[in-house]
């Protein structure tokens, strides 16, 4: 991934670069060009990655409930709770994926969608509280260790 692609000061050296790394041979599946500035490149990095990893199902049936049905509970939940009233009611969250971590925690991707930037404004304003709280109803819930990483984006 090269980061910095839309800066113009930058562009001969990166094109050099990738030129060099190219020209070593080493065997890349899949390169990207990126830039944080304008967001460039990041989706087409997300849907590749999303592409090539190996869904994991969710724990089948803890304490009688589907654990991802009890998840996205608690994550409108938290936003219920935070955030002001029209807010929760226009934003659209989805769980992205999840990572077991050996140490048996949990780590949830979430992607929250907001039809105005000021209520993601909002958000990102509370985004602190709203996955703290996450991460205690949901430890409390399943018994196990859970950390929620929020990413948003207006629709």
């Amino acid at each position: 991934m090269m980061d910095k692609v839309s800066t113009p000061k930058l562009k001969d050296y990166y094109f050099a670069m990738r030129s060099e790394i190219e020209g070593l041979g080493i065997p890349i599946r899949k390169s990207f060009e990126t830039s944080t500035r304008n967001s460039k490149g990041l989706v087409e990095i997300k849907d590749y990655l999303a592409s090539i990893a190996k869904p994991s199902p969710w724990e089948a049936e803890e304490r009688g409930r589907d654990q991802l049905t009890a998840t996205q509970e608690i994550i409108r939940q938290a936003l219920f709770t935070h955030l002001p009233i029209p807010i929760p009611y226009t934003s659209a969250p989805h769980i992205v994926g999840w990572t077991k971590r050996p140490d048996r925690s949990v780590e949830v991707f979430v992607e929250v969608f907001f039809d105005r930037p000021s209520s993601m404004a909002v958000f990102f304003s509370k985004v602190g509280l709203i996955s703290k709280d996450c991460d205690l109803m949901a430890t409390r819930e399943f018994e196990n260790r859970f950390k929620f990483v929020f990413q948003g984006f207006v629709s």
